[in-house]
């Protein structure tokens, strides 16, 4: 299964290579990975090191943030689905 965010990445890692006017085979050359994993990155598939997709992204000027996520407890469900009727 893919996710929609890494197609998403991948998508916008194409377009700005295009814009940059750089080939896939030269991105990898630069970051001294193959180009296969290129294609990969921006098919929103690559499942390698994630030093090669970060040092892609840094080529292309772009970068990548994390941001801690936190699942809903029960209680969180029950006030989201509570109407009140004030």
């Amino acid at each position: 299964m893919i996710s929609i965010d890494l197609i998403e990445i991948g998508n916008e890692a194409k377009a700005r290579r295009k814009n940059l006017g750089i080939t896939q085979a030269e991105a990898a050359e630069k970051i001294q990975a193959h180009r296969n994993e290129i294609s990969r990155i921006e098919q929103g598939k690559y499942n390698g090191n994630i030093t090669t997709f970060v040092r892609y992204l840094n080529l292309l000027g772009l970068s990548l943030h994390t941001e801690v996520s936190r699942n809903p407890t029960l209680d969180n469900l029950d006030k989201l689905f509570n109407e009140d009727d004030d």
